[in-house]
């Protein structure tokens, strides 16, 4: 807010899309994760990109979807299975470092977050004995 009102009183522009996002992007971030995504490897801008790649990889066409036995060939050739798996590593990346970080003792938490909730069932059913539901899950429940 101090930003905008500095821009405003030297006239200059304010890239309203990028604030609106970078809102959005924390308060998504403080609900689920418990963290300010300022503070993450994942800072504004790689946030950003990490978010449209994902996009981009989840929207576009996979050949081995169509053609089941060859189609990853075409995949590979075209650079798209790399990209898929880079961008993949990066969001598993960030959901192990917000999950790192709910782990560490002496954590300060003013109420408990989605992550919060899920490393409970986790050691719920460790506990009971059923171990169906891994780190590899909450990944997953995240990414949703």
């Amino acid at each position: 807010m101090a930003l905008i009102y500095a821009s405003s009183a030297l006239a200059a522009t304010v890239d309203l899309t990028q604030k609106v996002y970078a809102l959005t992007a924390n308060i998504s971030f403080r609900v689920a994760y418990g963290l300010d995504y300022r503070g993450t490897n994942f800072d504004r801008d790689r946030f950003h990109e990490v978010v449209h790649d994902t996009e981009a990889v989840l929207g576009s066409i996979s050949a081995d979807e169509y053609i089941p036995y060859l189609g990853w060939i075409v995949d590979w050739l075209t650079g798209h299975r790399a990209k898929m798996e880079r961008v993949f590593h990066e969001l598993d990346t960030f959901f192990q470092h917000a999950i790192d970080n709910h782990l560490q003792p002496g954590r300060k938490k003013d109420q408990d977050d989605m992550i919060d909730v899920l490393l409970k069932i986790e050691k719920e059913q460790t506990e009971v004995g059923a171990s169906q539901f891994t780190r590899d899950n909450i990944k997953a429940i995240l990414m949703v």
